[in-house]
């Protein structure tokens, strides 16, 4: 695994801790958006896109919430 420096691996985590606060507020629109026209139940399978849309912004903000933390918890130094 390369080595990153220290500001590069805060700076790409704060990153995708702005893609996962996006996401959230993300989720919250499609919920509510995606509400009437799909009576309430979303799936990943749907056949609309606006069914989908909150399952995939929720995957987006948990892979993204995930990838910050992984980076903010990477050894500091490469191992030999």
């Amino acid at each position: 695994m390369p080595f990153f420096p220290l500001w590069l691996r805060y700076t790409l985590a704060f990153l995708c801790l702005l893609v996962s606060a996006w996401s959230f507020l993300w989720i919250l629109s499609s919920v509510s958006l995606a509400g009437p026209p799909c009576n309430f139940e979303s799936s990943l399978f749907a056949d609309s896109l606006r069914c989908r849309e909150p399952y995939v912004a929720t995957l987006l903000s948990a892979l993204s919430l995930l990838l910050a933390t992984g980076l903010c918890f990477l050894p500091r130094t490469p191992s030999a």
